[in-house]
């Protein structure tokens, strides 16, 4: 609200910011995530296999997204190309 008689003006231009709670989550980038039959699966890569495995989603922001449940810190994911992955395919883990 502003209270009557202040010194702004029409057409001012005013900015402001809302400080919310901070949680710690569990995020991956989008493009670890492969949508089939309604669900969101990632590939958790296990002893060179690449195992599909469903996830829960919760926030997005930008390129990242929060994973709610299915996986934990310590999993390895596939980090791109997992859209042309089965379940159980083998794989090559590289560096970046």
């Amino acid at each position: 609200d502003i209270v009557s008689g202040s010194d702004l003006k029409v057409g001012q231009f005013v900015r402001g910011e809302f400080n919310g709670a901070s949680s710690q989550a569990l995020t991956v980038p989008a493009s670890t995530l492969v949508q089939r039959d309604g669900f969101q699966y990632v590939f958790v890569v296990k002893d060179n296999k690449a195992l599909q495995t469903k996830v829960v989603l919760g926030q997005r922001q930008g390129t990242v997204v929060q994973i709610v449940n299915g996986i934990t810190e310590q999993a390895q994911l596939v980090a791109t190309g997992a859209a042309f992955l089965s379940d159980g395919d083998t794989v090559k883990v590289v560096q970046p």
